[in-house]
């Protein structure tokens, strides 16, 4: 049985009898020795579909893995939308700088930020791992209104105002969801086989 359709029979339920298990990560796995073994590294890996195309299939090639997750960092998003972002470096993941809004009233959604330099990168990514890896499960990453609400409005304050604006942090959940929805459909379409929604708490964070 090929790796893809073992973890889709997992992911479905249909087992059967089969003891075969599939094996995946559908979070980030890489380290400093995955970059150096496949040439390809941080912070370009981020936003290059071609460095990251490169680092993403370390999942199968070097650790075995039935799947491939290629979306690294938790600011494609953000950045697609006008964040500014620190890149970090090989042994720092990137960050958000500031705040890119402060209340409700000032989300401006452009649905053309699936067109940005950061995440064409990951849907070119995955429409080259789609075609060079069909036998494996590739997996797209998306991050829920709760992580968004983090990203854009900033942590403290968006935690402040769950408690002190909960009607209006309703609302901007439900407001972010379109960007969650919107770029899984697009990763759907690029070729991913699943899509992973990570939807981080403070603790994560910490």
């Amino acid at each position: 049985m090929k790796p893809k359709e073992i973890i889709l029979n997992i992911l479905k339920g249909n087992t059967g009898s089969s003891k075969i298990r599939g094996v995946l990560n559908p979070v980030s796995s890489t380290t400093v020795e995955q970059m150096e073994l496949t040439n390809s590294y941080f912070p370009l890996a981020h936003y290059s579909a071609k460095e990251m195309f490169e680092l993403s299939r370390a999942s199968y090639e070097i650790l075995g893995y039935d799947a491939i997750m290629p979306v690294f960092s938790v600011v494609i998003e953000a950045a697609s939308l006008g964040c500014k972002i620190d890149w970090g470096n090989r042994l720092k993941m990137p960050q958000v700088i500031g705040k890119l809004w402060k209340n409700y009233g000032d989300i401006s959604i452009d649905n053309d930020f699936i067109f940005s330099k950061y995440a064409k990168a990951v849907l070119n990514c995955i429409s080259m791992l789609k075609n060079s890896y069909p036998d494996v499960a590739i997996i797209g990453k998306v991050f829920g209104p709760w992580t968004l609400g983090y990203e854009f409005f900033g942590v403290e304050d968006f935690l402040i105002k769950t408690i002190k604006e909960p009607a209006e942090t309703k609302d901007i959940l439900k407001k972010l969801s379109e960007v969650t929805l919107r770029f899984g459909r697009a990763q759907i379409e690029a070729g991913a086989d699943i899509i992973m929604l990570d939807n981080m708490n403070i603790a994560d964070m910490q």
